[in-house]
């Protein structure tokens, strides 16, 4: 199955492609990210994600292209559970599942579509947190609460930020407000 998604992103004045394919066995997501910015001024971002048939990452590839630099991330999950970053075996990340890229609502949907939560239903959760504009990964953790059909709750915890997404049947961000819109 093929799937593809567009966003608009409303803090960097941004624009999102995106394919994910998924088969039996695993999903990969490709998507570019074109943006200008009063902040950054113009930029580009591209990011695979090759998750299990469960929706967990298990590996990233991301690249920024920014008007003076150029940043490139490459996460490996291996089978110990420990994360490679380019290489490189992070302690600090071990334990997370999910990655969250702050620069598109796609990552919003791994955990969605993993945790499968009822409505009610709440947990915190272990994550890779991405940002490759500013060339950072550290582990974050992360509350979804399941509020209803398709919205979902989402906060930082300890809660410094918090949004309602909503999302459409299957499970994709249509709606993170004032960050995100599909198109």
């Amino acid at each position: 199955m093929e799937t593809t998604l567009a966003w608009y992103g409303l803090e960097y004045n941004s624009r999102e492609e995106c394919t994910v394919k998924e088969t039996r066995s695993r999903i990969s997501i490709n998507s570019e990210i074109y943006a200008k910015s009063s902040l950054l001024d113009f930029f580009t971002i591209e990011y695979k994600l090759i998750l299990n048939s469960k929706w967990e990452s298990i590996s990233v590839e991301s690249s920024a292209v920014l008007i003076t630099d150029t940043h490139h991330v490459r996460l490996q999950k291996q089978e110990n559970g420990h994360w490679l970053v380019n290489g490189e075996i992070n302690h600090e990340l071990d334990g997370c599942i999910d990655t969250d890229i702050p620069n598109t609502p796609l990552t919003n949907t791994l955990p969605i579509k993993r945790l499968n939560l009822n409505i009610g239903e709440s947990q915190i959760i272990d994550v890779v947190y991405l940002d490759i504009l500013f060339n950072l990964v550290r582990p974050v953790k992360q509350r979804y609460t399941r509020l209803g059909q398709n919205e979902y709750k989402y906060e930082n915890v300890p809660n410094d930020f918090e949004a309602v997404i909503k999302v459409d049947d299957q499970g994709f961000v249509i709606n993170y407000p004032g960050l995100f819109v599909t198109r």
